[in-house]
């Protein structure tokens, strides 16, 4: 109650600055770059599920794969899930690049201690995976719907070193392309989170700085 009476004071006396509220087209591709972060995060959480399934299985093929999620990684996958024998035909006709020269370790890295426990707690994972990837391909569309329009800004974003197209189409959809909405690039780091205020270390508080300032 306090806090409110003393903000309703600052508000009547205009010591209280409008805060960046972006256009309906912004806020939009806001929730779909949100929800696009999500279902990343999920995808990945379902990959660590079936990593942790083959290695409790003793399959071992991260020994001799760098990426089981591959297109060579999820035959393999595909075919522990269908309850396919894996065959030393099947690895050389179906592997891709130097993985064909591996068959001979792959074929010894499936033979393990795999049980129905095992393929039926990978074949959930992956079939929710799947269907998590058909999702963000959607919401990933979507998005590039919503920045038709906005190529100019995600060209010069990428210029940027460390900067691709998804985390510039990030920045356009947190921040707009209106730089007038922030006083300086002060302003903007704290928008953005890039700006902590924890002014207090060891149970001592420091000074106070000046507005707009960033740390």
């Amino acid at each position: 109650m306090k806090d409110a009476e003393w903000i309703a004071k600052l508000l009547r006396c205009g010591l209280v600055e409008g805060s960046f509220v972006p256009t309906v087209d912004f806020r939009e591709l806001r929730d779909l770059s949100r929800y696009r972060k999500k279902l990343v995060q999920d995808a990945n959480a379902e990959k660590n599920r079936i990593h942790k399934m083959l290695q409790d299985a003793n399959v071992k093929l991260t020994t001799h794969m760098s990426d089981i999620f591959g297109v060579s990684g999820r035959k393999l996958l595909q075919m522990i899930v269908d309850g396919e024998v894996d065959t030393m035909e099947f690895l050389e006709s179906q592997m891709k690049g130097a993985l064909k020269h591996k068959s001979p370790k792959l074929l010894q890295s499936l033979n393990s201690r795999l049980r129905r426990h095992h393929r039926e707690r990978i074949r959930h994972s992956w079939e929710h995976l799947i269907f998590i990837e058909h999702a963000i391909a959607r919401v990933e569309q979507q998005i590039r719907t919503h920045l038709a329009n906005k190529q100019e800004g995600l060209d010069l974003l990428v210029t940027i070193p460390g900067i691709n197209e998804n985390a510039a189409s990030v920045i356009l959809a947190e921040i707009g392309t209106d730089m007038g909405q922030f006083k300086n690039e002060h302003s903007l780091s704290a928008w953005e989170g890039l700006s902590p205020g924890n002014r207090e270390s060891a149970g001592k508080k420091k000074h106070e700085p000046d507005p707009g300032t960033a740390y």
